[in-house]
């Protein structure tokens, strides 16, 4: 699970530690591109181990769920580096990767909940952990958009 929610993370945590200007939407679209093409990516391996020989709702759950889920885990996991995004300059390796697991703990226990579920067959709470994943980028995203909008005021007044 971190590996795959790190590597979901690479295009945004490398614009990051480039030191260029972005802002968290910026960070957020990379993140979400990103998580997109791993479902797409996902999904047809997924799909080609199953020879055409399931039932369309398999097809249905796997490319239509997996890959939104997997732009919503990485968009979430962006919000969270780029308010962290000071804590991964200037630390060694260990310390370095301790600090991007708690950047993407929260998505990588939510996708590997979300994986277990559909595999043991409980598909109805695979669909609250995914409406979980769901609620949580968006509470990070509108607490984004509040931050951004009281700096708005701040400023003007």
């Amino acid at each position: 699970g971190f590996c795959e929610e790190v590597c979901k993370l690479f295009p945004a945590i490398r614009r990051i530690r480039r030191w260029e200007p972005i802002d968290w939407r910026g960070v957020y679209l990379l993140a979400l591109a990103s998580g997109v093409g791993f479902g797409i990516s996902e999904s047809i391996t997924y799909g080609s181990s199953y020879n055409g020989i399931q039932t369309a709702g398999i097809y249905a759950v796997r490319f239509i769920s997996c890959v939104a889920l997997h732009a919503i885990w990485s968009g979430a996991a962006a919000i969270t580096l780029f308010n962290r995004q000071d804590d991964l300059h200037g630390v060694g390796t260990l310390e370095y990767l301790w600090r991007l697991l708690r950047i993407v703990s929260v998505p990588m226990v939510l996708h590997g909940l979300y994986d277990t579920l559909l595999k043991k067959q409980m598909g109805s709470i695979a669909l609250v952990t995914a409406l979980v994943s769901f609620g949580w980028m968006a509470f990070q995203f509108e607490r984004m958009h509040q931050r951004e909008t009281s700096t708005e005021l701040a400023t003007t007044i």
